[in-house]
């Protein structure tokens, strides 16, 4: 190095894009969308480090009319002043309905905390739907075995009113319990969601 010179590191700044594409865009759209992301990147002088598709998540709020967004996050190294064109065409696009591009030091963990979550739903979702198609299986046969007779009977909820129910119905009341109409007993009601 020359007295009085400077050390030049490298000359390419790193970025993280976090882009939110519509919820009612199909995956094959999106892997074309994203394409040509990376081409508009690459067209500037730009290297794309990384590219990872989290998919369609659930938003804290509604944006532009949608509560889910196809999510994909985009790790660039490129020239600081390179990016104006990939912004333009996510202003553009009438699929991107959001989008965040964020200057760092260093590029986070692959996976991203957004994919591993993804993942950890779709499992989830997967068990719990084994869970509650076997819970609705044992509720329809106990209700085809049980509710047999169509008589009526007066039930009086725990707030003191009284209405008509048939066996087999059960009427909620607001501290959570459930009153059979057919033997009057009470049981905890829990809902899953």
């Amino acid at each position: 190095m020359k007295p009085g010179g400077f050390i030049v590191v490298s000359q390419l700044a790193r970025y993280e894009f976090v882009i939110l594409i519509r919820q009612d865009v199909l995956t094959s759209h999106v892997s074309e969308l994203q394409e040509s992301f990376k081409t508009a990147i690459e067209g500037q002088g730009g290297q794309v480090v990384s590219v990872e598709y989290c998919g369609l998540l659930g938003l804290a709020y509604p944006v532009k009319r949608n509560n889910r967004a196809h999510f994909i996050i985009f790790d660039v190294e490129t020239k600081p002043g390179a990016l104006e064109e990939l912004e333009r065409k996510l202003r553009v696009s009438e699929d991107v309905i959001r989008f965040l591009n964020i200057r760092v030091e260093e590029f986070g963990q692959k996976p991203s905390v957004l994919a591993k979550s993804h993942a950890n739903r779709e499992q989830f979702g997967k068990a719990q739907f084994r869970q509650d198609s076997s819970a609705r299986t044992s509720v329809s046969t106990s209700r085809a075995s049980g509710g047999a007779s169509s008589s009526s009977a007066g039930v009086t909820s725990s707030s003191g009113t009284s209405s008509g129910a048939t066996s087999g119905d059960a009427l909620v009341s607001s501290d959570d319990k459930v009153k059979d109409a057919s033997d009057g007993a009470a049981s905890t009601h829990k809902e899953t969601i």
